[in-house]
């Protein structure tokens, strides 16, 4: 290899690194952006549809809500410690699992989050309104 394929192909890697990482960041963030949504919305600590989890993790000062796939695949982890909790890691998201949860977006996971909220609703308010009239019930018996 002469030196200007040498210093060319130098120059493409620098270019393909300084892409790579500026698109890698733009992924991250966004799917940490899908995620907080999510967070916001969901109840903490129930299976939502695809294996995915809302998981409130206290430290010594506080607590923080995180999207977890399987158990533990975090989608907008912060690599570190929880409020410099030194017993509270949390693991950076893998590029992997963010791949993956853009491609369960992409295949429609909101609205099976949606459809999922909407079903535990319709389960709840039914819920409500038969213990609702066994109190009344019981009630009318005790007059």
């Amino acid at each position: 290899m002469s030196d200007n394929n040498i210093i060319n192909s130098l120059k493409r890697l620098e270019r393909a690194g300084t892409e790579h990482s500026r698109a890698t960041k733009k992924l991250f963030a966004a799917a940490r952006e899908v995620a907080i949504f999510i967070e916001n919305i969901a109840p903490i600590g129930v299976q939502l549809p695809q294996g995915y989890v809302v998981r409130k993790i206290n430290s010594n000062i506080g607590s923080e809500k995180f999207l977890v796939r399987d158990e533990t695949d975090y989608i907008d982890g912060i690599g570190g410690y929880l409020h410099n909790d030194f017993s509270c890691w949390i693991p950076l998201p893998t590029r992997i699992a963010v791949l993956n949860f853009a491609n369960d977006v992409s295949a429609g996971l909101l609205n099976e989050i949606a459809d999922f909220l909407v079903q535990r609703t319709l389960e709840d308010d039914t819920a409500t309104a038969t213990l609702q009239k066994q109190l009344k019930a019981v009630a009318d018996c005790q007059k």
